[in-house]
């Protein structure tokens, strides 16, 4: 018994075919956001006010769900105010896969599984269409209330900028949990200042996970070429020398805070150029409107 073709007649084979890859969907994802980056709430990394403000970051790395934070900021990535179809669940896991040598790999089963843990969390909502899951993404910070893109009006609007490179250099692979959960603390730090003043111990107390996983978070970005520091010495009253040494740090390529200013002042020009045009053509229309006709 013979198989039926893979192809319609005279399409040729499959390997001649044009074919997605997990590089090109991920370039695409990026390309789509609009600016290059995706904007993700403070108040995923830290509640603005409260004296406990450790929030979903701190919950996630106690919880060691890699794949969760991981698939999270994926659905915050691809989130569009306009309705897109459903992505089929092979998408999903073709923009996750690493070909080389992946530190994390994906299959439908652990993908389901993720989806059912991002519910727990309600952190998305999840339907069913036409035997797909609609993802819908909700609030950073797990409260009731569907979500909205952050415009940064108010406090809890105030959001970071993670660069695209998060996912075309497979950074989002490449980092530890711990790694990952220091770079978006050091994101939201460093948004206006190129550098923060944070101590282990103080990551871990304002963030919510430990100082172990602190300083290997701190470790392996430095590692990796993806943070810098620099120590200074501090006039410090209660010292026993009077002085205390101070450790800055700062993000570098491609997450470095001169690269998401630009990045975002290129999409804030974008934006007002499509605002413009878009006037443009409204205002030529109406020109061109014969008179008397309706309205």
């Amino acid at each position: 018994m013979t198989s039926a073709p893979t192809t319609a007649p005279g399409l040729g084979s499959d390997d001649d075919l044009p074919q997605a890859t997990p590089e090109s969907t991920r370039a695409s994802i990026v390309l789509h956001t609009g600016g290059g980056y995706t904007r993700v709430r403070h108040s995923f990394v830290q509640k603005h006010e409260g004296k406990n403000r450790s929030s979903t970051l701190g919950k996630l790395v106690k919880e060691k769900r890699r794949r969760a934070l991981v698939l999270y900021l994926l659905v915050l990535t691809t989130y569009s105010d306009e309705l897109h179809p459903v992505w089929a669940a092979s998408v999903w896991l073709r923009a996750l896969e690493v070909r080389d040598k992946p530190n994390l790999t994906w299959s439908h089963s652990t993908l389901s599984e993720t989806w059912s843990e991002l519910v727990r969390l309600k952190l998305v909502a999840r339907r069913r269409e036409h035997r797909r899951s609609r993802i819908t993404p909700l609030r950073e910070d797990r409260k009731k209330g569907a979500y909205t893109r952050p415009d940064g009006s108010v406090p809890a609007d105030y959001y970071l900028l993670l660069p695209g490179a998060f996912w075309t250099e497979r950074w989002f692979d490449r980092l530890s949990l711990p790694a990952l959960a220091v770079l978006l603390v050091l994101l939201k730090e460093t948004g206006k200042s190129e550098e923060v003043h944070l101590t282990h111990a103080e990551t871990a107390r304002w963030y919510g996970f430990s100082e172990t996983t602190a300083k290997k978070g701190y470790q392996e970005l430095e590692a990796a070429g993806l943070v810098a520091f620099r120590d200074a010495w501090e006039k410090d009253d209660y010292a026993e020398f009077g002085r205390t040494r101070v450790r800055y740090y700062r993000l570098e390529s491609p997450f470095s805070t001169a690269e998401r200013t630009a990045a975002r002042a290129e999409a804030d020009k974008e934006r007002r150029r499509r605002a413009r045009r878009a006037r443009a053509v409204a205002k030529g229309k109406a020109v061109a409107k014969p008179k008397g006709a309706p309205t």
